[in-house]
C-alpha cells in the first residue's frame, strides 16, 4: 500500500495518546520536587528547596526546571503545562524515531514499525505523563543521534552538536552521550583529524559548541553551589549495589527481548553500516551508564531513553520478513503478518501491572499528600517536616522541609542519613513509612532511614506518634510530633 508508512505513524500517535490519556493526572511527587524549584526561581529566592535556606541543586534537569518556570510566568496551571509538554516531546520523539529509523534503513515502509513499538510500550506513556522531563530527554536524544547520523553521511554541519547540549542540560548523562559521540568521531576519523586542519577546525568548531558552553555552565554551577555534582548524585552514589543493578537490568532486557532478538537477527548476517555501529555504541554506553549508577526505579524510568535505540534494528528483520513472504508459502506470509502484529500486543501486554505501579506513583498526588499539605496549612503552617515524599507538601505548603532521602539536603547527601542529625535540627513533625498499620515495616529501602529513626531509642525520646495515614495497600505515613508540642484535638480528628 503506497504511504503506508504515514498510516502506521498516525496508528502510533493514536495509540500513544490513548495512553496518555489513561495515565494522564498522575503528577510523579519527584515533579513536584522540580516545581518547587521553578516556583521560587520565578518568585526570586533562586535555585532553593526551602525558601530563605542554601542554594542546592536537587534537580539534575536545568532545562526542564527553566521550561517550567516559563509556564510559571505564563500563569498557566504548571501540572498541566508538565503534562501537555511530555506528551508534545513523546509526539515529537516518536516523529523524530521514524526520521532516525528511515536515515538508518532507507526504507520508508519499515522505518514506521520502530516508531509504532515504541509508542505501544506502557512505560514511554507513563514518563511523558509523569510530570518530569523523561519524554523532553528523549526527544533530545533521538534528534541528536539522528543529527549526528546526518553529518557522519553528509561530511559536514553542527546541527547535532546544538541538541548534544541541550540534552546535557536536560539530564547530566546528556553529557556523556556527547562525548561518547566525541569519541566514536575520533576513532572513525582518526586519520583525517590528523591530517586535514581543515576537517580538524570544523570538529573543533562543533565540539567547542557543547564544551564551551556546558564548561561554562559547569563553572557557575560549582561557585552558585558550593558543588562539581548535583545533590542527587551525592545522595544516590551508595546506592543501588551492582547485583541489584543486574537484576533490575535484567528485567528491563528480558521485557525488551524479543525486540532485540529481532534486531539481532536482522543485522547478524551483514556488515554492520556506520550507523548501526554508531547506535550500537550508544545504546552499550547507557545500559551501562545506567546499569552502574543505578536509579532503575519502577516503569524502567531511567532506562526508557535506550528503548528507542534498540527498536531501530527491529525494521531490519521485518523488512526480510515481509521480502521473503512475498514468494514464499502461505505460512511465511501469514508469519510476516503475525510477528509484527505479536510484538504488538507484547509491547502493550504490560498495561496492567504498569497500572498498579501508577496507583502507588499517583496516590500522593491523587490525595494522601495533597492531605497532608492541606493539613499544614490549616493547622501548623510554619513548621519544619523530616519525611521522604516531599514534593507535593512543599509545593502546596510554606512548611521548611529536611528531605531524609538527601536529594534536597546538602548534609545527608554528602554524610548520609544520621538520626542525631534529625534530631538536631528539631523539625516539630517527622514522618516515616510503614509497609503495615499495625507493626512498624520499613519499605525496601537500601537507605533504611525510617528503620534508623524507628529503632532509635533517642528519637523515641523526642517525639511521639501521633496518627497514621493509609496511602495505598502496603504504604502507610506515621506522623510523629515532638514531645514539647501538643497537638489540638481538632487536628487531631481531621488528620489526613
Amino acid at each position: 500500500m503506497k504511504n503506508l508508512q504515514y498510516l502506521t505513524l498516525g496508528l502510533a500517535i493514536i495509540i500513544f495518546l490513548a495512553m496518555a490519556f489513561h495515565f494522564w493526572g498522575w503528577p510523579l511527587d519527584d515533579a513536584f520536587e522540580e516545581n518547587v524549584y521553578a516556583k521560587n526561581l520565578v518568585q526570586g529566592h533562586g535555585f532553593v528547596f526551602n525558601v530563605g535556606e542554601e542554594k542546592i541543586e536537587g534537580y539534575a534537569c536545568l532545562l526542564w526546571i527553566l521550561l517550567l518556570a516559563a509556564a510559571i510566568m505564563l500563569n498557566l496551571n504548571i501540572v498541566l503545562a508538565a503534562n501537555v509538554m511530555g506528551v508534545t516531546f513523546g509526539i515529537l520523539a516518536i516523529l523524530m524515531l521514524y526520521k532516525l529509523s528511515l536515515l538508518v534503513s532507507g526504507n520508508k515502509k519499515y522505518a514506521a514499525y520502530p516508531p509504532l513499538f515504541l509508542a505501544s510500550m506502557p512505560a514511554f506513556a507513563i514518563w511523558a505523563t509523569s510530570g518530569v522531563e523523561t519524554a523532553l530527554f528523549i526527544f533530545l536524544l533521538i534528534t541528536a543521534l539522528y543529527f549526528f547520523i546526518k553529518e557522519e553521511k553528509q561530511g559536514r554541519g553542527y546541527l547535532s552538536a546544538v541538541f548534544f547540549l541541550l540534552l546535557a542540560l536536560t539530564r547530566h548523562e546528556g553529557g556523556i552521550v556527547f562525548l561518547a559521540s566525541l569519541v566514536f568521531r575520533g576513532i572513525k576519523h582518526y586519520r583525517s583529524l590528523t591530517t586535514d586542519r581543515e576537517y580538524l577546525k570544523k570538529q573543533a568548531i562543533w565540539a567547542a559548541i557543547v564544551i564551551i558552553p556546558y564548561s561554562l555552565y559547569t563553572i557557575w554551577r560549582l561557585f552558585y553551589f558550593g558543588d562539581l555534582f548535583p545533590n542527587p548524585f551525592y545522595a544516590k552514589s551508595s546506592l543501588s549495589p551492582v547485583y541489584g543493578n543486574i537484576s533490575a537490568m535484567a528485567v528491563f532486557m528480558s521485557y525488551l527481548a524479543p525486540f532485540i532478538i529481532l534486531g539481532i537477527l536482522g543485522i547478524i548476517d551483514k556488515k554492520l553500516t556506520t550507523a548501526q555501529k554508531y547506535l550500537i555504541f550508544i545504546g552499550s554506553v547507557m545500559l551501562i551508564l545506567v546499569w552502574r549508577i543505578g536509579g532503575w526505579y519502577w516503569a524502567y524510568r531511567y532506562a526508557v531513553p535506550i528503548i528507542p535505540i534498540i527498536l531501530v534494528f527491529s525494521q531490519f528483520e521485518l523488512e526480510r520478513l515481509f521480502s521473503a513472504a512475498k514468494k514464499e508459502s502461505v505460512l511465511k506470509k501469514a508469519l510476516a503478518v503475525l510477528v509484527p502484529a505479536l510484538l504488538l500486543f507484547y509491547a502493550i501486554y504490560p498495561l496492567a501491572m504498569f497500572e498498579n505501579q501508577v496507583e502507588y506513583g499517583a496516590s500522593g498526588s491523587r490525595g494522601t499528600q495533597t492531605n497532608y499539605a492541606n493539613w499544614f496549612n490549616e493547622y501548623y503552617p510554619n513548621v519544619t517536616l523530616a519525611f521522604g515524599d516531599i514534593g507535593i507538601i512543599r509545593y502546596y505548603t510554606n512548611l521548611t522541609l529536611i528531605d531524609v532521602a538527601g536529594l534536597n539536603n546538602r548534609y545527608i547527601a554528602h554524610h548520609g542519613f544520621s538520626v542525631d542529625y534529625i534530631i538536631q535540627m528539631k523539625p516539630e513533625f517527622v514522618i516515616l513509612i510503614s509497609q503495615t498499620e499495625d507493626n512498624f515495616t520499613s519499605l525496601n529501602d537500601p537507605r533504611n532511614e525510617y528503620i534508623a529513626l524507628y529503632n532509635s531509642k533517642e528519637f523515641h525520646d523526642h517525639y511521639t506518634l501521633v496518627f497514621k495515614s493509609y496511602v495505598v495497600s502496603g504504604y502507610y505515613y506515621w506522623t510523629y510530633i515532638r514531645n514539647d508540642l501538643t497537638i489540638s484535638q481538632e487536628a487531631l480528628a481531621n488528620h489526613p
